[in-house]
């Protein structure tokens, strides 16, 4: 846990370098300059699977590629339930057994957790605007509260609205084993949970029924649930689910708030231990972790059935019969390339033609006479430069029938 505090500090020292540009609030990227500058990014989670010896990976969407990762932190931006067509994809893919599914419910970030701890710290003319910030985001957050509504999960899970504030010390269960460790002392400092995760059979709702939006999903029903975090009040904020008939050692690990798991709340010992422990529990070395942020529409699914939409970039060029297409093309390519650029033996010089030449002269004005009117023309011009320009009203070069 030192590795991923030390990596959680650096992050938050990016952090403080890019207050000259403003606090930056920006929730869910795992990649990208806001995944380490803003509080509410995810970069040193990342970095601290990296740390671990994971091999790790950004994906974008649900496909036959992505099948082979051993597990999938899944980080949705907004709150809506999982569709039909995404728990189905990942029902098949726990199937296959030794896969994490690690899903972290959407929340307000660390916004107050940051300012809350910065306080103390605050010049004496900022602490009037901290005190203010705090007292609006406390009333955002119980303001929140009363507007969220539950949310559904196709039957693994469900979120219920809790809009509770807890100390951290307060926290208790497998994962917080405060008799191996020092507990934090008593504090001021509180975590937001907005979500507490639940049992979908609290609701009296099979798992089929809870996939709103459609009846085909078809999801474990012999779920077993495990209570990893908790607060006093019950809530529970970390959870794993397993299913040893449809999933055997697969298991889904769900997070009740990405202020869990970003980079401000990484530096506090309470979400250290947990993302410690998640690290611990997500597979067993060697292990590839992919890491999927999305938006409230949800990832992007596609088919196995239909071998071009499991395809990107260029890789459709591979796609029958586009390949056989493909390889004639490019053998075309490759023997124009050799007409036309290559130049095979010795090079040749070209014959050099002086640009001084008199003669060239004369054969250019001969071609433009012969051009304008034959041989009559010429002498008629000859005749004419003769008498008008020498004088002469005579001779060889002059014309008697010039008029």
């Amino acid at each position: 846990m030192s590795r991923l505090l030390t990596s959680a500090c650096l992050i938050a020292l990016a952090i403080l370098g890019g207050c000259s540009r403003g606090l930056m609030v920006e929730y869910g990227a795992t990649e990208g300059s806001s995944s380490v500058e803003s509080i509410n990014g995810f970069g040193a989670i990342v970095q601290a699977y990296r740390d671990r010896d994971f091999a790790t990976r950004q994906i974008y969407r649900l496909n036959d590629r992505v099948i082979p990762v051993d597990a999938i932190l899944w980080i949705p931006q907004g709150m809506s339930p999982i569709d039909p067509l995404t728990s189905q994809w990942l029902d098949t893919w726990l199937s296959a057994g030794n896969k994490t599914l690690v899903y972290v419910t959407p929340d307000d970030g660390c916004e107050f957790n940051y300012f809350m701890a910065a306080r103390p710290f605050a010049s004496a003319s900022q602490k009037l605007e901290y005190r203010r910030r705090i007292a609006r985001l406390r009333t955002d957050a119980f303001l929140s509260r009363s507007q969220a509504i539950p949310v559904l999960s196709s039957g693994w899970f469900h979120l219920e609205p809790v809009g509770e504030f807890v100390r951290p010390e307060d926290a208790s269960g497998e994962w917080i084993d405060w008799e191996q460790e020092v507990r934090p002392t008593k504090s001021t400092e509180e975590i937001f949970i907005q979500f507490g995760i639940v049992p979908a059979e609290k609701f009296g709702a099979s798992p089929i029924s809870l996939a709103v939006t459609s009846t085909t999903t078809s999801g474990p029903k012999d779920l077993q649930t495990r209570d990893l975090v908790v607060t006093p009040r019950g809530t529970v904020m970390v959870r794993e689910i397993r299913s040893s008939v449809h999933w055997g050692n697969s298991k889904i690990i769900t997070i009740s708030g990405g202020s869990q798991l970003c980079n401000f709340a990484l530096t506090r010992k309470l979400n250290a231990n947990i993302a410690s422990r998640l690290i611990d529990e997500t597979a067993v070395l060697p292990a590839t972790v992919a890491f999927l942020s999305t938006s409230g529409i949800g990832p992007v699914v596609n088919e196995s059935t239909n071998p071009m939409a499991s395809q990107s970039g260029m890789e459709w060029l591979t796609v029958w019969p586009i390949n056989l297409v493909m390889v004639h093309l490019l053998a075309i390519g490759f023997l124009c390339c050799l007409v036309l650029f290559p130049i095979f033996g010795r090079p040749r010089e070209a014959a050099r033609v002086a640009d001084n030449s008199f003669r060239e002269h004369l054969d250019a004005v001969a071609s433009l006479m012969h051009r304008s009117g034959g041989a009559k023309y010429a002498k008629q011009r000859v005749s004419d430069y003769m008498t008008r320009i020498r004088g002469e009203s005579s001779g060889e070069w002059v014309r008697q029938d010039d008029p």
